[in-house]
């Protein structure tokens, strides 16, 4: 599954990292190091950041709580397991007040958040229409509830479906796979924090 998609679908653009660029894609020597399905899970994740019809998305805004910025970046991962699991793209606006790390000297003007030094997370620029807004930790007592709840609008989760909580739609794939069960949230952390931290061109510089 990974060495198909690396041959025939891997866009290492999505990827700037200089390895990749300056070898013009996956590099041969780098391959045996690529962690198992990252191929197909940045291929999902992607699809699922970038709807064909944006008009007809769904979304989830989430706002941080104030922590380190490594924090950050993993409950910003939760939240888009989260997000993947309600069919939701997930957006971090640029007006959140806990995301602090940013030098306005550097992003002057309305890039306040990680959009000042990180490829957006999704390619809808304008958000409308169905929106859930989450505060906080990334966890919930029951998804089933928000399916049957799809007018709430903002919720501070606190509950059962968990930091560490892999989105279902990997579980297939890493129930056959040479990854321990107990380690499937480090995976998942890798998974959603390569595609998180993708820099973007200025930052590159």
């Amino acid at each position: 599954m990974d060495e198909e998609l690396l041959r025939d679908g891997w866009n290492s653009t999505r990827y700037p990292w200089r390895f990749l660029q300056q070898s013009g894609g996956v590099p041969e020597e780098f391959e045996p190091e690529i962690l198992y399905g990252t191929a197909y899970a940045q291929q999902l994740i992607w699809n699922h950041q970038h709807p064909k019809n944006c008009s007809e998305a769904k979304f989830l805004v989430y706002y941080h709580q104030v922590c380190g910025i490594g924090a950050q970046l993993h409950l910003l991962g939760q939240a888009l397991a989260i997000a993947m699991q309600l069919g939701r793209v997930l957006v971090s606006p640029d007006d959140d007040p806990a995301v602090l790390l940013v030098d306005p000297s550097f992003c002057p003007g309305e890039k306040k958040g990680w959009q000042c030094w990180l490829e957006n997370l999704t390619s809808c620029q304008e958000i409308h229409g169905d929106i859930l807004t989450v505060s906080g930790l990334p966890q919930a007592e029951s998804l089933e509830d928000l399916w049957r709840q799809p007018t709430r609008r903002s919720l501070i989760f606190e509950g059962t479906y968990g930091i560490q909580h892999v989105p279902d739609i990997f579980q297939d794939l890493l129930a056959c796979s040479p990854v321990k069960r107990r380690f499937w949230f480090y995976w998942w952390r890798a998974q959603s924090v390569t595609y998180l931290l993708r820099f973007n061109a200025k930052t590159r510089l």
